[in-house]
């Protein structure tokens, strides 16, 4: 006999269930930039043989979260873009017309970070 737990949406349909499928964290990896605005555009990749198991995807979490002595808050920081490949996960910082936005702008760009991966 199965067990566990069911929750529903107010229309009795099941909102989580025993069949209920949830992403899994495979790991991540630490960004450090070089110091200086033209340096901090880098690329790096990484393979991990889990990803053929699902559906990849990530999320990156900045390294500060405020700026200066106010804390003041960063809110222009810019992620690295990401793209999967088979069993290979690409992040690149690219410079666009964004990029230099942010720059002149909020004073904002590329920052180190923990890009974290999984599958669903």
């Amino acid at each position: 006999m199965a067990s566990g737990l069911e929750v529903y949406n107010p229309d009795s349909s099941i909102l989580v269930g025993l069949s209920t499928y949830y992403g899994r964290v495979l790991g991540h990896i630490n960004i450090v930039l070089p110091y200086g605005w033209a340096n901090r555009f880098q690329t790096g990749s990484l393979s991990d043989p889990g990803f053929a198991l699902g559906t990849p995807f990530s999320f990156f979490t900045p390294a500060k979260a405020s700026i200066g002595a106010g804390g003041n808050s960063s809110y222009c920081y810019l992620c690295p873009r990401v793209t999967f490949q088979g069993t290979t996960l690409y992040w690149a910082y690219i410079s666009d017309a964004s990029t230099t936005f942010a720059y002149r702008v909020f004073g904002d760009g590329p920052v180190d970070g923990t890009l974290f991966y999984g599958v669903c």
